[in-house]
């Protein structure tokens, strides 16, 4: 049976959404993108912040022996976990507790096809 992760995340903690700092520049360009595929996207990430917001274990937890290389330094203290998006996208955040508050940082999105090929499945 998978661990229960909604315990470790209480509700009575500050829940701190942000975007990985090698990713700041696109979600930019996604907010200002007048093309559809991209707003639809961008509209996604937005509902993914929400949902994060209130439930940081609202993904999939990746255990560390499936984790790319990639991000294997980003899970020092902290956990990777997977969000589906709509429209087949994939979102892939860490989340990190310091005292009572729990910091959500999304790393990367991309579509299912370039999921798989970086997770090799």
């Amino acid at each position: 049976m998978p661990p229960n992760y909604s315990r470790r995340f209480a509700v009575d903690r500050l829940v701190v959404v942000n975007q990985h700092e090698s990713r700041a520049d696109e979600y930019q360009r996604l907010m200002d993108s007048r093309r559809e595929e991209e707003r639809r996207l961008f509209s996604a990430l937005l509902h993914a912040e929400a949902t994060l917001k209130a439930n940081p274990a609202a993904g999939k937890h990746i255990s560390t022996d499936r984790l790319p290389k990639e991000y294997r330094a980003l899970a020092t203290g902290a956990s990777i976990w997977k969000l589906d998006l709509r429209d087949g996208w994939r979102l892939i955040y860490r989340v990190a507790t310091e005292g009572s508050t729990v910091t959500v940082e999304m790393i990367e999105w991309f579509s299912l096809t370039e999921y798989e090929r970086r997770f090799n499945y």
